[in-house]
């Protein structure tokens, strides 16, 4: 019953008979489930990642997240589940799950990332970006460091599509850009992303940014914390499973009180930029503005059913006209009105 629970635990949980289950790996994001695991003989728990995971970064993961007591080191399947199917059930084996997610990756140069994220190479090396090898492969090595600069966690990059990511050994995964919310809180506001490509390009164009590496990864007792201080807390939402996500789990937290979820034109802030990096900021002025709106219009218009009355529409028109006549020179933060 322990893989069940695990499965459940980490979402996507899907029974596929004779003890299998299927669920999100928790050793790199994952949106679809490619983790298949199992209860084998003598309390050990079978487990593989079809995209590629070591067993042993799972294994720590899940010990992270309590999910596994100490005392359980086994992870490879048993003798018995390495041998061939009897003949009666040959074609349908029970003990290695069939590998459905398997693909080859080339790996990915710092080059290749900055080129994919319309990001100069310098700048992504001011941020800590580096090339590596992975499994032999090359890999962009992404430290995450700590309020004080110090280093908690390396995520390696190791595709732009597809299978992306991978976690350093031991690595937790903290807030991506702790070290750069200082700067938020001096500003007043910050732009609350999933991953790092995001945050990347907010700081490119000198924006307050952290990252959240993936929708689900949120702690509120690890992370909360780090926005005392920030009056104004802007949440990307994605329109996937994962802007869904963000909105549960802020629903519980404490920073709820003072963010204004923000919908963009693009899938996210670097979508956007890779679109029309000079126009980037304008566009990023206007969708700022509707989260203002979105806001103050719901505090303001919503009856006693909880729902909207009238129509925002003329108001948001008349000033997103008058947004767009601004001289582009001016403060791109002034222009739409962040809190002083």
């Amino acid at each position: 019953m322990r893989a069940e629970h695990i499965a459940h635990e980490l979402g996507g949980a899907r029974r596929n008979g004779n003890g299998w289950w299927s669920t999100r790996c928790c050793s790199h994001e994952d949106k679809n489930p490619s983790l298949s695991l199992r209860d084998g003989d003598n309390g050990t728990l079978i487990v593989k990642c079809h995209k590629g995971c070591d067993p042993r970064d799972i294994k720590a993961e899940l010990r992270r997240r309590g999910l596994l007591d100490d005392r359980q080191r086994d992870f490879r399947p048993t003798r018995k589940a390495l041998l061939p199917p009897k003949r009666a059930e040959r074609g349908r084996s029970t003990d290695i799950p069939p590998n459905n997610h398997a693909t080859a990756q080339p790996g990915l140069t710092l080059e290749q990332y900055a080129a994919a994220k319309a990001l100069p190479v310098s700048f992504l090396k001011d941020c800590g970006l580096s090339d590596a090898v992975r499994d032999g492969k090359p890999a962009v090595r992404i430290p995450y460091f700590g309020v004080g600069g110090e280093e908690l966690a390396v995520r390696f990059r190791i595709a732009l599509d597809g299978d992306r990511f991978r976690w350093k050994f031991g690595s937790k995964t903290p807030l991506y850009g702790l070290n750069r919310l200082s700067d938020a809180r001096a500003a007043g506001q910050v732009v609350l992303v999933e991953g790092e490509s995001d945050a990347h390009t907010l700081w490119h164009h000198g924006i307050p940014a952290a990252g959240v590496p993936g929708a689900t990864n949120w702690r509120e007792d690890r992370d909360g914390k780090h926005f005392d201080g920030i009056e104004t807390i802007y949440i990307v939402i994605e329109p996937d499973n994962g802007g869904q996500s963000v909105e549960k789990w802020l629903g519980q937290s404490s920073i709820r009180t003072r963010t204004m979820l923000l919908r963009l034109p693009a899938k996210d802030p670097s979508a956007m930029h890779m679109a029309d990096p000079a126009g980037f900021k304008q566009a990023l002025q206007v969708a700022l503005l509707g989260a203002v709106l979105g806001r103050r219009w719901r505090r303001r218009s919503a009856n006693k059913s909880g729902q909207r009355r009238g129509n925002c529409a003329p108001i948001w028109h008349a000033r997103k006209k008058t947004l767009m006549e601004r001289s582009p020179k001016s403060d791109w933060l002034a222009s739409v009105g962040w809190p002083n």
